[in-house]
């Protein structure tokens, strides 16, 4: 994230306190006169009192507004960079992970498994790809090829856990990392996501039908013993 809001927010408010703080404790004699209102009456060796009040009265409108401004141009620079890094690792059509994301986060699951301590470490993936797709894009056009990548994407989604990663590695390939998955318990899975995917089988006009299938492999690194 380029911008921390709450940072921003804790530096702008010990600004404050420095700034009206040690205006007061100037006024009152408690520190030496810091020549932060310059060209005012000083009453002597310190400001008076009432000087500092109503400076402050009269600039507190300003830096309210200052700070709401400052607000909204950081929440605005937030959403932007949330939409720069959505773009940078979501697929548009599916809003599944994509492929860059994919490969860091393999990288990223690969060195935890190389460094735990675990005896159980393990590592699955599962890639698939949907069988004759290009036939469906060719007889049913494109649009419909695009809602069978959206329906199966959804149907991956529902087939694996909260913490696995999922996305499409490209065209109508998609890919499944399975963290701290033996093989056996990720061949379970992606005869999960098989018979999910062969569920989007529907018909279509002039009594056809639609046959969703897909091809997958299965891959496991047991133990993390790169």
């Amino acid at each position: 994230m380029l911008v921390d809001f709450k940072v921003v927010i804790v530096q702008f408010a010990m600004a404050l306190v420095w700034l009206f703080g040690s205006s007061f404790t100037a006024a009152l004699g408690y520190i030496e006169y810091s020549p932060i209102f310059v060209g005012g009456p000083t009453g002597g060796e310190h400001p008076e009192l009432l000087w500092v009040t109503s400076m402050t009265l009269f600039a507190l409108p300003f830096v309210v507004l200052f700070f709401s401004i400052c607000t909204a141009l950081v929440k605005q620079w937030r959403e932007y960079d949330e939409k720069i890094l959505n773009m940078a690792s979501v697929d548009p059509l599916t809003q599944l992970n994509n492929r860059r994301h994919l490969m860091d986060s393999f990288n990223r699951e690969l060195a935890l498994c190389e460094r735990g301590n675990d005896a159980k470490r393990s590592l699955s993936c599962i890639i698939l790809d949907l069988d004759h797709f290009k036939n469906v894009n060719d007889n049913y056009g494109h649009q419909l090829g695009d809602d069978v990548l959206v329906a199966t994407a959804e149907a991956l989604k529902l087939s694996v856990r909260e913490y696995d990663i999922v996305g499409r590695y490209g065209g109508e390939e998609f890919l499944i990392i399975l963290p701290q998955t033996d093989l056996s318990t990720a061949v379970v899975v992606a005869e999960r996501c098989r018979n999910n995917i062969e569920n989007l089988t529907g018909p279509l006009n002039q009594g056809e039908t639609l046959a969703v299938a897909a091809s997958f492999g299965v891959a496991a690194l047991l133990d993390c013993e790169c």
